[in-house]
């Protein structure tokens, strides 16, 4: 068998990106690399929002980065066998969205922490208070029904009554 060299790994690779891209539809190769661009912001101010809070080293920006990668590629690879079972591109084109989805929520978080560690963000500050009144808001009515249905469930076991 032959050694498996560097070389040899990002020719296959380049081999399989080539093949790819002869199959995928045009509007899902924007639409990853839009999600490409979505993780590249990500990963630049959660970069900067960590050195400024003091909780950055490289070695856990790494393992988190690779762990985030492996993730999404699941995702879009479960995505895509189902879309090639069902014959169509609608089941990758949601993971795709759902990766952009989740990399925008941690954007908004990676944001609001640079907002508060002292970073002008300039327009982007009413639109990041709207986002944490939403926050809030969705936060405490999720607690309330939370504390309404133990309330109800408290209410049935105390009407129960025991079997003898």
């Amino acid at each position: 068998m032959e050694e498996l060299t560097p070389a040899k790994v990002f020719a296959g690779l380049l081999a399989s990106l080539f093949a790819v891209h002869q199959w995928t539809p045009v509007y899902i190769e924007r639409t990853l690399t839009v999600a490409s661009f979505f993780i590249l912001i990500d990963l630049i101010t959660g970069a900067w929002s960590a050195a400024l809070s003091g909780r950055l080293t490289s070695s856990a920006l790494r393992q988190k980065m690779a762990a985030k990668c492996v993730q999404y590629f699941c995702i879009v690879a479960v995505g895509s066998g189902v879309s090639i079972l069902a014959g169509n591109w609608t089941f990758v084109y949601m993971a795709i969205f759902f990766v952009c989805g989740t990399e925008a929520l941690s954007i908004i978080e990676n944001a609001q922490t640079l907002e508060k560690n002292g970073v002008n963000l300039g327009p982007l500050s009413p639109f990041l208070s709207k986002i944490q009144q939403f926050f809030d808001l969705s936060s405490k009515l999720g607690k309330s029904n939370d504390n309404q249905n133990k309330a109800k469930d408290g209410d049935k076991n105390d009407n129960q009554t025991e079997l003898p």
